[in-house]
């Protein structure tokens, strides 16, 4: 019997059940695919509510819709520069060494242009690479500051239909093409971070408060300022959305091996446009940079052609894996490529979507070449013996083209060039790129883009948001992450850290700071004590186990190994778990057996106890019946991610006078305060003075900086004591020294101005003052966003 499955092109649909380990698009378990096999009818936009319709997607060249992509670059040059996008990668590596730089980092990439070969990690096949000197001779320093900003796409039809993951989350740089001290070509970086569940124990759930931040930018009250300002939140320091808390999306673990990657676009000196994938890692304590295979862009020689192997060692290892590669296309492949019949799918838009590969990695290499004497393209380069077994399984000799063809589309080069106009299905080419690239320098869309792809990620995210999923069932056991807490008001102390070995990839600990344990008779604290939540089906005993880890090397006062907590069910006293921890390494630890637990939702309250306790997950398992998560504490609904103040909630403040509140529908609330225009100006050395001194109180959750901006006008036609464009003001946080805020007025309009930033402000409340300064200056809001953390408006009286 042929040891391959053989199918006519009329029984092509049958090829799922014919391939026993057949996989699917390359995210063969993402919603687009899930979309796509199912065509829910909520899609026909006359049965989809009126409050699920999303954005429209026109084809002038830019987007209506900012839920899928803000490609305004003007606007995205400062608060999403490269500089600061590299920083916050590096320093959120937390085994860093502290010495790593912008300009270092990008240096690690640059010099892996000068190779002329690379290994694949998992088939140790060492494949050839392009030298490339003018990538290789690029200057770090002139490549950090010229790139711009052109593109943030939102890929959340990439996320796991089962909650595993939440999808993409891109920036899209780009080098202008007079660059100077650079060389001529384009230069395309796109970080494309992986983002995870907030909250894994929800399944696909867990990934709701992400769809709905994308879809609360198209609010048509929102300048895109404000959307800009949204997204940078969510960039680089993460939010809160309902009550979750949302990690900050450019993270060193979101462009890590498996999870994302930073994919470079590069035609330098106009030389063979070739697409390279690279992926974040530590190398003794540095952040690094490395070479990592093409996504889904398979060894040309794998089709056809001869393979330069570097010894006879290498020639045999690139013999085997080339016939196991053969045997997967054929096995696997084939039905991938086949989803739009498998599917039963006509629309050409649906068509485009649906084609998919899932090349497994061993098999890929590290460039893909779209232009030039060495393009990576499938159907020149299948020889006829492997086109023939192709042919064999579809009795087909034109769907075996459409089948290569297809397989171009999903490399690389393919998608961005190779398999542009290129047949993939009767009347259906894969549409036309920008030539090479699908966003351009100015943020221009391809037609690739606009009339196909975009349409279809809007399909997919307005059904998840008409249709959410539901919450997991009832399972015989549950593993709740220890980091799900992590959004609680008493969270802190506690700190979520990153790590590949811990479950989720995450742990959370009180770092290892205290000279002495907790006391037990201070239990009765709202610090360091977080609670999960969980359902019974039936009354029943429960086991509590937990994974969790000591080290060796703590404590810093004391030569123990920090191994305990307290916990409580239920409001329950408080019990003490010690001195059973895994010595330097993860280890699941019994805690306890829960007796008679009714039936119904219950609390399982965690207290730190020693510092350096590493907890990671926990495990509950009922005797009788069955479990599942309750709902997520929240934290409390008052703190934000960034806080606006109208200037007029002081207006009964004692020392409110000389300000006045002025009514004006432009001004945020509808008012705002001056000190009228009476030619006395405040002089710098009586700012003892009482009158016009306003008290504004803020509150933070956790320990952090904050930025100080504020909504403000000045008038051109100022001032009656010739003191034009009167714009200044006095202010301090704490009662610390006065400070000055002069010359950046907006002139006649409304607009926001970065004042400062606060440093390193403890949790809790704080004060800022405003004094006035010079007549005229008119104050409308004041805005703090913290760099981490929440915050909430205190009273002002």
């Amino acid at each position: 019997m042929n040891k391959y499955c053989v199918v006519s092109l009329t029984s092509i649909i049958l090829l799922a059940s014919c391939v026993a380990n057949a996989g699917g698009r390359k995210h063969s378990s993402d919603l687009m695919s899930r979309h796509l096999s199912t065509k829910n009818i909520a899609f026909d936009g006359a049965l989809l509510s009126e409050q699920c319709q999303g954005e429209t997607i026109d084809n002038t060249g830019s987007s209506d819709g900012p839920s899928l992509v803000f490609n305004e670059s003007a606007l995205l040059s400062n608060d999403f520069s490269l500089r600061k996008t590299l920083q916050a990668i590096i320093d959120s590596n937390d085994a860093g060494s502290g010495g790593d730089t912008p300009e270092k980092l990008v240096s690690t990439m640059l010099t892996t242009f000068g190779l002329s070969q690379q290994t694949n990690p998992l088939s140790e096949l060492t494949v050839p690479v392009e030298r490339r000197d003018g990538e290789f001779g690029i200057d770090p320093d002139s490549m950090v500051s010229a790139m711009t900003p052109v593109g943030i796409f939102n890929r959340f039809d990439l996320a796991s239909s089962d909650g595993a993951s939440c999808g993409e989350y891109r920036v899209v740089y780009a080098k202008p093409q007079l660059s100077q001290n650079l060389p001529g070509g384009p230069f395309f970086m796109i970080f494309e971070a992986g983002y995870p569940n907030p909250s894994p124990e929800k399944g696909l759930l867990g990934c709701l408060p992400i769809a709905q931040f994308w879809a609360s930018l198209e609010d048509s009250a929102l300048t895109q300022q404000e959307r800009v300002s949204r997204l940078e939140a969510l960039f680089y320091d993460g939010i809160s959305q309902g009550g979750v808390r949302l990690p900050a999306i450019i993270d060193f673990d979101h462009y890590k091996a498996p999870f994302g990657q930073i994919r470079i676009n590069t035609f330098i000196n106009f030389h063979d446009w070739q697409l390279r994938d690279f992926r974040t890692d530590r190398v003794s304590g540095r952040t690094v940079l490395v070479a990592d295979p093409v996504d889904n862009s398979p060894l040309t020689e794998f089709f056809g052609g001869q393979f330069s192997g570097i010894d006879a060692q290498e020639q045999t290892r690139f013999d085997r894996l080339s016939n196991e590669f053969r045997q997967d296309f054929i096995n696997n492949q084939v039905v991938n490529l086949s989803q739009p019949e498998v599917n039963g799918l006509t629309d050409d838009t649906d068509i485009v979507n649906a084609i998919g590969a899932n090349i497994d990695n061993r098999f890929v290499e590290f460039q893909s070449t779209a232009s030039g004497q060495f393009v990576d393209s499938p159907p020149n380069q299948t020889d006829a013996d492997f086109r023939a077994l192709i042919e064999s399984q579809s009795n087909s000799a034109p769907f075996t083209e459409i089948l290569l063809n297809r397989m171009e589309s999903q490399t690389c080069q393919g998608c961005h060039q190779g398999a542009v106009s290129k047949q993939v299905a009767s009347n259906v080419v894969w549409p036309r790129s920008l030539g090479f690239t699908h966003i351009g320098e100015s943020g221009r869309l391809s037609p690739a883009l606009r009339n196909f792809f975009l349409p279809a990620r809007k399909r997919v995210l307005n059904d998840f948001l008409c249709n959410p999923p539901t919450e997991p069932e009832f399972a015989s056991e549950l593993v709740i992450e220890a980091e799900s807490a992590s959004t609680q008001n008493t969270f802190s102390p506690f700190e979520v850290r990153n790590e590949e070995s811990a479950s989720g990839g995450q742990y959370i600990v009180w770092p290892d700071i205290s000279p002495v344990p907790r006391k037990n008779e201070d239990l009765e604290t709202n610090r360091g004590n977080v609670k999960y939540k969980f359902t019974l089906s039936q009354s029943s005993n429960l086991k509590f186990s937990i994974q969790m880890r000591s080290r060796s090397e703590h404590s810093i006062q004391r030569p123990e190994n920090n191994d305990s907590f307290f916990f409580r069910v239920d409001g329950e006293p408080w019990l003490i778990q010690n001195n059973e921890a895994h010595l330097d390494d993860w280890g699941t630890t019994f805690v306890t057996v829960l007796s008679s637990l009714p039936a119904g939702s219950h609390t399982l309250s965690i207290l730190l106890r020693e510092d350096g306790t590493e907890l990671d997950s926990i495990r509950l398992v009922p005797d009788d019946g069955l479990i599942k998560a309750g709902e997520t504490d929240l934290p409390d609904t008052e703190f934000k991610s960034s806080i606006m103040i109208e200037t007029e909630a002081a207006e009964l403040q004692h020392s409110f006078t000389p300000f006045e509140v002025i009514s004006d529908e432009d001004a945020s609330g509808g008012k705002y305060i001056v000190w009228p225009d009476s030619g006395q100006r405040r002089k710098n050395d009586d700012t003892n003075e009482l009158g016009g001194k306003l008290d504004y109180k803020f509150s933070l959750l956790e320990p952090s900086s904050v930025d100080f901006s504020i909504q403000m006008r000045t008038k051109s036609n100022q001032s009656f004591d010739g003191n034009a464009n009167n714009d200044s003001f006095f202010y301090r946080l704490d009662g610390g020294p006065w400070q000055i805020q002069n010359n950046n007025g907006h002139s006649d309009i409304w607009a926001s101005i970065f004042v400062t930033r606060f440093l390193g402000l403890t949790e809790g409340e704080h004060t800022l003052n405003i004094l006035r300064r010079e007549d005229g200056t008119e104050l409308d809001a004041l805005i703090l966003t913290p760099v981490k953390g929440m915050i909430k408006i205190e009273s002002n009286l």
